[in-house]
């Protein structure tokens, strides 16, 4: 699992932590293509995130394979996720909306928010989904 690191590391997103996460790598012709993951924030909740697909992947269709993989693994959990702002429509069109009330969102996923805002030219967004 260390390609899937590695992939991280060059775009700075958070490493993984294999003990609470599904990870999908996509494959094309034996090449790895891409990568995503749900995280585990508690009983009821997770979150979809660490989407990257390799430049010379991208424009396949490769990200919404993951997406729809990783969304296929959930049932009855609800679902958070931190997009960047251009991945919006993306994002909807997978069945996320806007989060309305933070109220009930875990302080977990609040506090990943704030730092991918902290940390990434890119504004972030805060989606849900119920699966």
């Amino acid at each position: 699992m260390d390609w899937v690191n590695a992939q991280y590391q060059k775009i700075s997103f958070q490493l993984s932590n294999y003990s609470n996460e599904l990870i999908a790598i996509a494959d094309v012709s034996g090449e790895r293509a891409g990568v995503g993951r749900l995280v585990t924030i508690n009983a009821n909740a997770l979150e979809l995130g660490g989407m990257y697909v390799l430049k010379a992947f991208r424009k396949h269709s490769i990200a919404r394979s993951i997406v729809k993989f990783l969304l296929s693994q959930v049932e009855g959990k609800t679902l958070y996720c931190l997009a960047f702002e251009h991945l919006q429509d993306f994002y909807k069109s997978c069945g996320f909306a806007p989060v309305t009330n933070l109220e009930h969102v875990p302080e977990k996923v609040l506090q990943k928010w704030e730092w991918c805002n902290k940390t990434y030219p890119s504004k972030t967004l805060l989606l849900i989904q119920e699966v």
